[in-house]
């Protein structure tokens, strides 16, 4: 069952460890339905435990990527290029894909900085993107139903965009 007992830095962690979580109508998905908001309530954040979905692997090759796209030549990412690429000062900068669950999207963020392609990031990005619109979905439907409004759910998550 997920668990809002622990804390990182303050952060209330919920654990989705289990399938059944994320199965509407269950007594996981009940548990950490209340988990959820009770932390969203509290601090308007949590932290998500999801080894099945977001594998150790895939961490490593999707976070693992930032180092070197962060230290591409300020030219490269500064280029004209629909997605974001955020820097105010050399010490803050931001980097992002605008629709990140679409695969062309993801293409095109991958071509712009690798131009002989790298599948490797793209796929794990792709991956990442697909678990994380999930996760979302299923959070936001947590919420919808803890306030009794979850008739208006599809119509708001059709409307969302995902950016990463």
């Amino acid at each position: 069952m997920p668990s809002c007992s622990q804390t990182v830095a303050g952060i209330p962690v919920v654990d989705f460890s289990n399938a059944d979580c994320l199965k509407p109508g269950t007594s996981s998905w009940l548990s950490a339905r209340k988990d959820v908001c009770r932390a969203l309530e509290e601090l308007g954040c949590f932290m998500a435990i999801l080894p099945s979905k977001v594998p150790p692997e895939l961490q490593k090759t999707f976070f693992g990527a930032f180092d070197e796209l962060f230290n591409f030549p300020v030219d490269t990412p500064e280029k004209p290029f629909r997605a974001g690429y955020i820097t105010s000062s050399p010490a803050q900068k931001g980097i992002g894909i605008m629709n990140g669950k679409n695969p062309k999207e993801t293409q095109e963020f991958t071509h712009h900085f690798w131009p002989d392609g790298n599948d490797q990031f793209r796929e794990s990005v792709d991956l990442y993107a697909r678990v994380m619109a999930e996760i979302d979905q299923a959070v936001t439907r947590m919420v919808f139903e803890n306030y009794g409004v979850e008739k208006y759910h599809d119509d708001h998550f059709q409307s969302t965009s995902h950016s990463l």
